[in-house]
């Protein structure tokens, strides 16, 4: 073997006073030798030791693969959180129990206190529209008739509001305790022909027929509604309904209709 040719290939001359022809060459004899080389001097400073296993006692009680945070039974944030969100569906991690869990259990009982209101509120319903039905009872004879030939309230038909006519108290209860007393009276105040609207005191309106209505006027029909006495057109929500359906009118009913 020639001594002037490259140690690695030897086929190109050695490039100055080096061993090699070039750095391709020094480079493929470096990793040839270099584990040779690491056999000899044993192992490398950096290379890494597996480190000590850990407890079983101080694993995360949660997913039992981290250590516990300092004092705590959680590795982190998340481990806990999760533990806190499904205490019960969680099982136990190592053979113990979920601590601290069991105290959060009376909180899945509030649903049961909240559903007490929740069955009396269809009862409150019912009777809500049992008293909606007494008072359809006493709907105007005119509307019943205007619904019949398919015309709309004929509102001129009512006589004209007196300007020194005294504007009506407001009621001093809430409107669902003051509705509860009107319903008592009202077949009373309908049997003597008195306007339904309080502190009125005037003879409510007898149509062209003869059959008496229960208000003395127009704004007296819209105002029981405004102050809650009676419910509303649902259309309009001016005049009260009548009693055959949730309209004050057969002009509101057909006007519903075109809009479906």
């Amino acid at each position: 073997m020639a001594t002037g040719l490259c140690e690695n290939c030897h086929k190109a001359p050695k490039f100055g006073t080096h061993k090699y022809c070039g750095k391709s060459c020094a480079a493929q004899a470096a990793t040839v030798h270099q584990p040779a080389h690491r056999a000899k001097s044993g192992p490398t400073p950096k290379a890494k030791v597996p480190p000590p296993a850990q407890k079983a006692g101080r694993l995360c009680d949660y997913c039992g693969q981290k250590p516990k945070f300092n004092n705590f039974d959680y590795c982190g944030k998340s481990c806990a959180s999760k533990a806190a969100a499904v205490p019960s569906a969680q099982p136990p991690a190592h053979g113990r129990s979920v601590p601290k869990h069991g105290v959060r259990l009376p909180a899945t009982a509030q649903p049961a206190k909240t559903s007490k209101p929740a069955m009396r509120h269809p009862v409150a319903t019912v009777a809500q529209d049992e008293s909606s039905e007494d008072d359809d009872e006493y709907a105007d004879a005119d509307e019943e008739a205007e619904d019949d030939t398919g015309t709309g309230t004929d509102l001129d038909a009512y006589p004209s509001d007196d300007d020194e006519e005294p504007t009506p108290a407001p009621p001093s209860r809430p409107v669902k305790t003051v509705h509860a007393p009107l319903k008592q009276s009202t077949s009373t105040r309908h049997v003597t022909g008195v306007c339904l609207v309080p502190n009125c005191g005037k003879p409510s309106f007898v149509d062209r027929g003869g059959v008496k209505t229960d208000y003395c006027s127009t704004r007296h029909r819209e105002e029981a509604v405004t102050l809650g006495l009676v419910p509303g057109c649902i259309m309009c929500q001016r005049y009260p309904q009548t009693g055959t359906d949730y309209f004050c009118s057969a002009a509101c009913r057909n006007q519903s209709m075109t809009k479906i």
